[in-house]
């Protein structure tokens, strides 16, 4: 990818063509049109490639993890929600998800539940600017 951000694109393209039922390469595709600022159409491919995904016995985290930031990134903070506490179910120690919501709870003005997440992350992960920041 290197920066080639579109040509990478059509290459998740054609993948995507040749084998439709890839959560792999949906995901890919996700991430690539994420980058580009297309949040639309990355949340779709991010949910198109949850199901298949765990069909294959692969990690789902990540696909919803990133289609939350794709409905934060719309605005739509209360799917984000949703999704980054699905992945937090399914990954309790996950500090990014921790944080990202943390950011959300913030910007709602739900200062108590954005603080309970970023002193967690701030406490085992000191290394988390987003968290150290906001504690």
């Amino acid at each position: 990818m290197l920066g080639w951000l579109d040509e990478a694109l059509a290459d998740a393209q054609s993948a995507c063509a040749a084998q439709p039922h890839s959560g792999v390469y949906l995901a890919l595709r996700g991430c690539l049109r994420m980058r580009l600022g297309q949040p639309f159409d990355a949340a779709l491919d991010f949910s198109a490639a949850a199901p298949l995904l765990r069909e294959a016995g692969a990690p789902v985290s990540e696909a919803i993890f990133n289609r939350g930031i794709c409905h934060k990134l719309q605005g739509n903070d209360s799917e984000a929600i949703k999704d980054f506490e699905t992945v937090l179910a399914q990954a309790p120690a996950c500090h990014a998800v921790k944080t990202a919501l943390g950011c959300i709870h913030m910007s709602r003005k739900r200062y108590k539940d954005a603080l309970d997440l970023f002193q967690v992350v701030a406490a085992f992960s000191g290394w988390s600017a987003a968290a150290a920041n906001n504690v």
